[in-house]
């Protein structure tokens, strides 16, 4: 499996309604997934959604998804 698709696979475990796009819902769910306390998910979420929605539409596209995985 090339990166790419390594990728797409980890962007479709975020991609939960399969839309093409993560939602800060999407981002709140998988962070509660991940055993982080509810308290501390809405925070986290904003953050995470500032930083990889670049074109500011409240939305993660795939692109966006895999610049931001390129830069951790």
């Amino acid at each position: 499996m090339d990166s790419d698709e390594a990728v797409r696979q980890q962007f479709a475990t975020w991609d939960k309604d399969g839309d093409g796009a993560i939602t800060v819902n999407e981002v709140i769910a998988m962070l509660g997934k991940a055993g982080i306390p509810q308290q501390r998910r809405d925070a986290m979420a904003k953050a995470l959604m500032k930083n990889a929605d670049v074109n500011g539409d409240g939305k993660i596209s795939f692109e966006e998804f895999k610049a931001a995985m390129a830069n951790n």
